[in-house]
């Protein structure tokens, strides 16, 4: 009823036509809300000016509730490295975590009543013929990336998912073996101070599956 008269409303009309609904609406219900005050600053952060927004509610579906407390930083002006380096002081002062899954994406968890999204698999980079090296070295990195943060975020969001620790692992190898494989294409490549964090947290993920195994399988035993 909020479109109607508009041309959003119409081709909105139309699909749920095609879905089977009725035109005005008649079939549909909310499958979940979002209750969230936002609290914004400008700062200014060594090169770099940014805003701050905290969300902080709840996302509600039905009898269930999911508590939101969300901080993002968003680049205004300036070097993108001051505001990297101000996320990673936050990240050790607040203890902070990157999380990439949108509030949107939680509020479907919460109404199909699952706490965490599906474990991120591995996606073949796009390429192009013209891509010179540092191109298709950044691709390579953002579709290895996109593995390991995603998987990372639900791990980081508490979950019990084996497999979201087993991709996460599969991602930091990919990425690991990138790193060392065509470093060559790309003139700032992180080199071997990000490949010891890596090793450190694949170390870990493997010790936190290991022992998920042995409880799962070898103590009812």
């Amino acid at each position: 009823k909020h479109h109607r008269g508009t041309e959003v409303g119409r081709l909105l009309a139309k699909a749920l036509r095609r879905a089977g609904h009725a035109a005005d609406g008649a079939a549909l219900h909310p499958t979940y809300r979002m209750d969230v005050t936002r609290r914004s600053r400008v700062m200014r952060a060594g090169d770099a000016v940014v805003e701050l927004a905290l969300d902080q509610g709840t996302l509600v579906a039905g009898t269930r509730e999911r508590r939101i407390c969300e901080l993002e930083i968003e680049l205004k002006e300036g070097d993108a490295r001051s505001l990297l380096e101000l996320a990673r002081r936050w990240r050790k002062r607040h203890g902070l975590w990157l999380d990439t899954v949108p509030k949107s994406a939680r509020g479907e968890q919460l109404a199909r009543g699952v706490a965490h999204g599906d474990a991120t698999r591995a996606k073949a980079p796009r390429l192009a013929r013209h891509m010179d090296g540092p191109a298709l070295f950044r691709t390579a990195l953002a579709a290895c990336s996109a593995q390991v943060i995603g998987n990372a975020s639900e791990v980081a969001a508490g979950s019990p998912d084996p497999e979201h620790v087993h991709q996460l692992r599969v991602g930091i190898r990919r990425l690991r073996t990138l790193l060392r494989g065509l470093d060559v294409l790309n003139p700032s490549a992180p080199g071997e101070p990000w490949d010891a964090a890596l090793v450190a947290c694949f170390q870990a993920l493997g010790a936190q599956r290991d022992r998920r195994a042995l409880a799962c399988e070898w103590q009812a035993r």
